[in-house]
């Protein structure tokens, strides 16, 4: 509870939060919209990942946008 919090939490957080999510998913539906994504040849068929605060990928996971007809 005595931690910095940039962007505040509870009732009075940052209200630019919010903006910046809608944006996120916004931008995200266009590129879906307009590109179908494929596996590329180099992509695994299983991952191996690093747990940590964020889980990652141990090789990285390459991908192919294809563009939409």
């Amino acid at each position: 509870s005595c931690a910095f919090l940039g962007f505040g939490v509870g009732p009075r957080f940052c209200i630019g939060m919010k903006f910046a999510m809608l944006e996120m998913k916004i931008v995200l539906t266009r590129i879906l919209m307009q590109y179908e994504i494929l596996k590329s040849q180099n992509t695994p068929l299983q991952f191996n990942y690093i747990e940590g605060i964020v889980r990652t990928p141990v090789e990285p996971i390459q991908v192919i946008f294809q563009k939409r007809n």
